[in-house]
């Protein structure tokens, strides 16, 4: 993501982090979006309302 705003992408909308999920999004010169993704495997598996369920109980 760096090197693509180094060469002239924008940020369209600031980092989105939701403790299970990542995300970041990139606009190129030319207005395409490039939207790079993270997700915790085990949320990924069992479904995000499961996982924060799980891991806010034990905090």
């Amino acid at each position: 993501m760096d090197k693509a705003l180094a060469g002239g992408a924008t940020e369209p909308r600031p980092a989105q982090d939701y403790g299970f999920m990542y995300a970041r999004d990139c606009q190129d010169p030319d207005g395409n979006e490039f939207s790079a993704l993270w997700m915790d495997p085990v949320a990924s598996e069992k479904g995000p309302a499961a996982y924060l369920a799980e891991h806010q109980a034990g905090a």
